[in-house]
């Protein structure tokens, strides 16, 4: 999916020897953010895909 990224931060959680990314990026709607969630659960070591909302997005 070709999608414009607003911002992307990272976070290790040394306990778990994991990481959470956290995107910020524009679509264009639903269609093409249900795909992109789907690329990227598919990807091997992702463990869960999720959406925000505006209100609770971490900038």
């Amino acid at each position: 999916e070709h999608v414009n990224i607003y911002s992307l931060t990272t976070e290790h959680v040394e306990s778990d020897n994991a990481c959470t990314i956290s995107f910020t990026m524009y679509t264009t709607g639903i269609e093409q953010l249900s795909r992109l969630f789907g690329k990227l659960e598919a990807i091997q070591g992702v463990h869960s895909v999720i959406r925000l909302d505006s209100s609770r997005a971490r900038v």
